[in-house]
């Protein structure tokens, strides 16, 4: 949609499609959203899930949190996917299920880098489409499944449809790691 038909669909209070999701600002109590960083006692501390990587939860402050995303970037070949892989296979449990999704490489192949790195564990799923991924059909997908962990390889090869821009374009990119991180 056009600028001024967003912009006229949020002053409006509807909510729009296109490029983003709007929805109405609602007033809050800033009171309630802020507090002090004198006592800290109420503040449960983070549980974290170890990688299997003890260098990794190093840079990680501790390992995996649940509700936190975590960007992996290299170059092409340096060895994320079969990382990341190895993560699936030491975070899955049967009350941790994983998906893990590739945009660059079909599902067989995945599977032959599991394999090849020994990653064997029934509450890890793969899906593989080397044409690119729908970010919203793979994020339900996973919510189906029930993962608690959602691995996209990679980020770059994800868009939606209604999203006016190329795949890899910023606009893409933007929605989409919105979309990953809403999950």
């Amino acid at each position: 949609p056009a600028r001024e038909e967003v912009l006229a669909a949020r002053t409006e209070g509807k909510g729009c499609s296109g490029y983003y999701d709007c929805k109405p600002l609602k007033k809050r109590d800033a009171g309630r959203r802020r507090m002090s960083l004198g006592d800290l006692s109420n503040v449960p501390d983070m549980e974290y899930i170890s990688t299997g990587f003890p260098e990794l939860d190093a840079v990680l402050g501790g390992g995996l949190v649940l509700g936190k995303v975590v960007l992996c970037g290299g170059e092409k070949g340096q060895g994320k996917t079969r990382m990341l892989l190895q993560v699936c296979g030491h975070f899955a449990t049967e009350t941790r299920k994983v998906y893990f999704a590739s945009g660059e490489d079909d599902r067989l192949s995945v599977a032959q880098f599991a394999k090849q790195l020994g990653v064997k564990n029934k509450y890890v799923e793969i899906y593989g489409d080397p044409g690119g991924l729908d970010i919203d059909l793979l994020v339900q997908d996973a919510q189906d499944y029930g993962a608690k962990l959602l691995i996209v390889d990679s980020l770059q090869v994800c868009g939606r449809e209604d999203v006016k821009a190329d795949v890899g374009q910023v606009a893409q990119v933007d929605v989409v790691i919105n979309r990953v991180t809403s999950f």
